[in-house]
């Protein structure tokens, strides 16, 4: 009996992992005035299983010329946040255009929206920290598909590290959600009751 236990939750787990796909923020928002990030996932892409595929095709930056040095923004997961595991973040550019780009300060996670960093600061998540060619096409900022990012509160909020603009015009995360504990638990018990009534 314990061996058909066992297999029952490896299936369970199996059946319920996610695919990898593009996970988009329930909101996003300006802090401090004048900061641009409200347009970062408003357009997104599709996984195609290697990379972002279509989104934003506009020429509207994330980032202008007039937001200012510190301005922060927030980027919000949503209320299952605990369960989001970031592989790779991306970022498309508009097409023909090659400003340079731009640099955060801080990335921290926080669970409230302010401009102090008084969570966990993040070092592994980028956004449009590569140079790009005028293509328009999506670019990949970070890849750490074998360990994922788990993200430290509901919050993930930015600071501008520069004044000046960028052709940043969509930003994306891709990874997966894993199966809450007492989901798991329930199509457990689910799957070993069919095995009973099989035997």
């Amino acid at each position: 009996m314990r061996a058909f236990t066992t297999l029952v939750a490896i299936l369970a787990m199996a059946s319920l992992a996610s695919a990898t796909t593009i996970l988009t923020p329930v909101g996003v928002g300006d802090v401090s005035g004048q900061y641009e990030i409200v347009s970062a996932f408003d357009a997104q892409p599709t996984w195609d299983g290697t990379a972002c595929v279509g989104g934003d095709s506009g020429y509207t930056s994330i980032i202008n010329s007039w937001d200012p040095l510190d301005a922060v923004g927030y980027i919000d997961l949503g209320p299952d946040w605990a369960n989001w595991r970031i592989e790779q973040t991306w970022t498309k550019n508009i097409q023909w255009r090659s400003n340079p780009v731009f640099t955060y300060s801080e990335m921290w996670w926080d669970d409230d929206i302010d401009t102090v960093n008084d969570g966990v600061t993040e070092t592994t998540l980028k956004f449009a920290s590569q140079p790009h060619d005028t293509s328009g096409n999506w670019v990949r900022d970070v890849d750490v598909t074998a360990t994922p990012v788990t993200p430290q509160g509901r919050y993930l909020m930015t600071k501008l590290g520069v004044q000046g603009s960028s052709d940043a015009n969509e930003f994306a995360f891709v990874g997966t959600i894993v199966p809450e504990p007492a989901t798991l638990a329930l199509l457990t018990l689910g799957g070993l009751a069919m095995l009973r009534r099989r035997k």
